[in-house]
């Protein structure tokens, strides 16, 4: 990331940004690593995980979830910009929290779609909560992750921030999976998602509105400064 000429006029270079992060900025980091939670789950859980379902636990042929998780994409593409437009138009928030709050409404509704093994409906179910849900939610954190810290510590905080729910990102489908055989119903799978979803927009709520902020941290990290 480029470091902006305002931050070497002033020598706010700091010596360590891991450090000055934890010490002065640790809770946007938790809010951070919360809020990005949703979009990184999600997105393995509506795609993944959901191609797994409808093979092993509907009973349908791979073609069904591959084209729905395409088309799903293809929906995405349009979506993106249309959010980034939305963002800059009304704030990053309150597109997040949009985002997210269709996400925890349409959750047991989309499985529902999916159990009546019907491709357009399945198909109907993927672009909603995939094609239009994450990538609301995935879109808007873009900026709203960046903002969210100061210019010592912006792509460490980033960075940390997508390293902490990475992981559990990544086991999602397993877990979710395991849940549905331990169950015999995808309502426990569904509840994890959940608990996600709501993890983040509660992290949302709680952080400030960043659209329009300085980019420049003019706080006083002199102890922290190179010399």
């Amino acid at each position: 990331m480029r470091i902006p000429s305002e931050t070497l006029r002033e020598k706010r270079l700091v010596r360590s940004p891991f450090l000055h992060l934890i010490k002065h900025e640790w809770r946007r980091l938790l809010i951070a690593a919360g809020a990005r939670s949703a979009d990184a789950v999600g997105s393995q859980f509506f795609s993944v995980f959901a191609i797994a379902y409808c093979i092993k636990t509907l009973g349908l042929p791979p073609s069904v979830g591959l084209m729905g998780v395409m088309l799903a994409n293809l929906v995405g593409l349009a979506v993106i910009p249309i959010v980034g437009f939305l963002c800059d138009r009304f704030g990053r928030r309150p597109v997040y929290l949009s985002g997210l709050a269709f996400l925890i409404a349409f959750i047991f509704p989309y499985f529902w779609l999916l159990e009546t093994r019907q491709p357009v409906l399945i198909f109907t179910a993927m672009i909603l909560a995939y094609g239009v849900g994450v990538k609301v939610a995935l879109s808007a954190s873009g900026a709203f992750l960046a903002e969210l810290f100061g210019a010592q510590s912006r792509s460490t905080g980033v960075t940390l921030a997508r390293t902490i729910s990475d992981p559990i990102a990544g086991a999602t489908p397993l877990i979710a999976s395991a849940l549905v055989a331990a169950s015999s119903d995808y309502r426990l799978a569904a509840a994890f998602a959940l608990g996600f979803m709501v993890l983040a927009f509660l992290c949302v709520v709680a952080a400030p509105e960043t659209q329009g902020i300085a980019m420049i941290d003019t706080s006083d990290v002199a102890a922290d400064r190179t010399s």
